[in-house]
């Protein structure tokens, strides 16, 4: 029986012979790839992420590409040379859901949707200087949400040897001594929980 595959975001290469894109046709995750519209020849550019390509963008000169990767829930950013088509990951960007790709006419200067604890805004990302600006700023009522907490990724091995892995998200430093743990477990496998605002639950872990 033929199988079945997702296709994703696609763009055109420089000169337009050329096609990227992502699919998981050959493997469990959505990789970026890239196909020759002569040849019919497919070349797989992201085989060491193991995790989903979820967007990408194309400079207009068409000589950086830059994808998000879904690593275990959390949004990496990564930029690609189109010349040598080797990707690297882009420091600086705190644990959050990242969407929206978009580059400026500059095409140096990434822009996108951040989805972090302090909020959902709009960022912008030199990859020269490799600075991230914020260009928006969430209404939270009021509240400072740059004193809420940034999430850690976690990990453990479960009973059977499976490997798990969850958000944690601690107190302030005001709080001293042992305190109490709220632990919610997602079910799946539909869906997962990723790092994002959560709004009135900040008053548990900031007040309380």
């Amino acid at each position: 029986s033929k199988s079945r595959i997702a296709y994703g975001s696609a763009a055109f290469a420089k000169g337009g012979r050329e096609i990227y894109f992502t699919s998981d046709q050959g493997s469990e995750f959505l990789q970026l790839k890239k196909l020759d519209l002569v040849t019919g020849k497919v070349t797989n550019l992201t085989p060491g992420i193991h995790w989903d390509v979820e967007s990408m963008a194309v400079t207009r000169d068409r000589s950086k590409l830059a994808f998000s990767v879904n690593d275990n829930g959390m949004s990496e950013l990564y930029e690609l040379d189109t010349r040598t088509n080797k990707p690297h990951k882009l420091k600086g960007i705190p644990p959050a859901t990242i969407s929206d790709l978009s580059w400026n006419s500059d095409d140096r200067t990434l822009g996108f949707s951040m989805n972090s604890a302090k909020g959902a805004d709009t960022y912008s990302y030199d990859v020269v200087a490799g600075k991230l600006k914020r260009w928006t700023f969430s209404e939270t009522g009021g509240l400072n949400a740059n004193t809420f907490q940034d999430f850690k990724l976690v990990k453990w091995k479960s009973f059977d040897g499976l490997d798990l892995s969850g958000w944690l998200m601690m107190p302030p430093a005001k709080f001293k001594g042992p305190r109490p743990v709220w632990i919610e477990i997602h079910g799946g496998p539909e869906d997962e929980s990723r790092p994002g605002f959560i709004g009135p639950y900040n008053y548990f872990v900031n007040e309380m």
